[in-house]
């Protein structure tokens, strides 16, 4: 095959010798498929070969032909080259396309999973919190109803709030009613992006807490310049100043034909904007984030607003609780560790004060007492234990 330079195939298209000049190869006289032509064709036109080897006297009558032949094989050889860059180029994007669209679309029924009957459930990863893993680190679903769908926050990403569309549509036809945004952090807020031109009808009702709106457009500044999501808080803005999110003052009721949806609204706890979502014919608790499990709590409120937040959600009738963060399950069980660990923040912030400590001191004090029998039971501890005994001890300091 051409003086054994086709030796490693790369596609199946006809030999470039054969192509060009209309003539069955010397060698397989036959029009034979391309295995190493590019790099042989390279080697003809710069003189590597001799193109007697490849082609007879009567193709190529003399050198001064052939020298003109070689010219144009190499232009051919060039336009070849371009030809097969734009084809990858295109096969790329195409592939990358595929990825953001059904190739993401290929894992959610994997992912999500029915916890409650109509309950669906995908778990966020226990990562930093990051440009990197934004999108996927809190937990997210949807609840299906007689008559609709309510989606319980959008995520961290467009792509996470379009995969959850399509997880939704492999289940149920019926329409998405509503959009409930827990609190206001990027992890749990940047979807809504998604449904600033969202192509369903009618549009879905948007809730979230009173100050949601606020906190977004305060914070969606420093969203894009941590996470590089320009495009996805400028198309919440234009959200927000459409009115689509309806504020929820302290608790708002709505059903998906048997199944009645209950948004309850708090005071400062965990964050400024705290919701959480019960659906009264499961007893199924969505808890946000004023419940972490395994993964360490991340106070951005008020502890004391938090530890009030859980009295009040302790007498729920609550059969599951899925929190923001961390697998679901009993109520009781998932949010001791939690309970006994925002009441170590108290309790030593306290005392610390009672004590005279400063700030540093206590740091270093408290964060050695934690670690020793505290650290090994929370994900990311060390990430934000500190951070944690910090708003503690400034917020008590003050009482």
């Amino acid at each position: 095959m051409h003086d054994g330079y086709h030796n490693l195939s790369i596609g199946r298209m006809s030999c470039i010798y054969c192509t060009v000049l209309r003539t069955p190869c010397v060698y397989q006289r036959q029009n034979h498929k391309l295995e190493n032509s590019l790099v042989s064709f390279w080697r003809l036109s710069l003189g590597k070969i001799p193109i007697r080897k490849v082609f007879p006297k009567e193709v190529f009558p003399s050198e001064t032909f052939s020298i003109h032949i070689k010219t144009i094989l190499l232009v051919v050889l060039v336009l070849s080259l371009a030809k097969v860059t734009a084809i990858a180029d295109t096969n790329l994007a195409n592939a990358e396309q595929e990825t953001l669209t059904s190739g993401a679309e290929l894992n959610v029924a994997i992912e999500f999973k029915e916890v409650a009957d109509g309950i669906y459930v995908r778990y966020g990863k226990h990562e930093p919190v990051s440009a990197k893993h934004i999108g996927n680190i809190a937990n997210h679903g949807f609840i299906v109803g007689e008559t609709g769908v309510a989606i319980v926050d959008p995520g961290g990403s467009e792509d996470v709030a379009n995969s959850t569309l399509s997880a939704i549509a492999k289940i149920t036809q019926l329409p998405v009613t509503h959009i409930i945004v827990t609190h206001v952090h990027a992890d749990h807020s940047l979807g809504l992006s998604a449904y600033k031109s969202t192509r369903l009808s009618p549009k879905p009702v948007v809730l979230g807490h009173n100050n949601l709106e606020a906190s977004l457009s305060h914070n969606l500044a420093f969203y894009a310049a941590q996470f590089g999501y320009s495009k996805h808080t400028d198309k919440i803005l234009q959200l927000i100043k459409s009115g689509m999110i309806q504020p929820v003052d302290t608790e708002r009721v709505f059903n998906l034909g048997s199944r009645e949806i209950t948004v309850k609204a708090f005071s400062t706890a965990h964050s400024t904007s705290d919701v959480v979502v019960y659906d009264n014919k499961s007893k199924t608790l969505w808890a946000g984030d004023l419940l972490f499990v395994d993964r360490i709590p991340a106070i951005d409120g008020s502890v004391l607003g938090w530890l009030a937040a859980l009295e009040s959600l302790a007498k729920l009738e609550t059969k599951i609780v899925i929190p923001g963060h961390g697998r679901s399950g009993e109520y009781d069980l998932l949010m001791q560790p939690q309970l006994e660990y925002l009441n170590l923040l108290v309790s030593y912030s306290r005392e610390a004060i009672a004590n005279g400590l400063s700030l540093n001191t206590f740091l270093q004090k408290n964060n050695g007492v934690f670690s020793a029998d505290k650290a090994d039971q929370w994900e990311l501890f060390d990430t934000q234990h500190k951070v944690n005994l910090t708003r503690a001890y400034t917020e008590l300091e003050w009482e």
